[in-house]
């Protein structure tokens, strides 16, 4: 199983991750990795490589049942959401479970 958090900034990504993700990961026996930036690297910004994505998948493949929460997943770019949706599906495949958080617009700008 794998269960895939992209937070998008300025939405309780934080604290989830801190509080929320590693209870419920132990609760549900998955392997909880709270920020796979060390993993992406500079993948998003330079774009993900096949080399690139078979290096994560290879390191991802070493774990049955994992927790991802990571920001860097969608990024801050407007113009680069639909490029990073490819990316992410290309990574985690079809059968990933995939947890989003939003927050409403007004909210969102004013804490900004």
């Amino acid at each position: 199983m794998l269960v895939v958090h992209i937070g998008m900034g300025k939405c309780g990504t934080t604290s989830l991750q801190n509080f929320i993700f590693p209870k419920l990961a132990k609760m549900k026996d998955l392997k909880y990795l709270s920020n796979i930036n060390y993993l992406l690297g500079d993948c998003y910004s330079l774009g993900l490589t096949e080399k690139r994505l078979n290096n994560i998948k290879k390191i991802l493949s070493n774990y049955k049942d994992i927790l991802i929460s990571c920001e860097g997943l969608v990024g801050e770019n407007l113009n680069c959401w639909e490029t990073r949706a490819d990316d992410n599906l290309r990574l985690f495949g079809k059968e990933a479970k995939i947890i989003i958080t939003l927050r409403e617009p007004y909210g969102l700008m004013k804490s900004m």
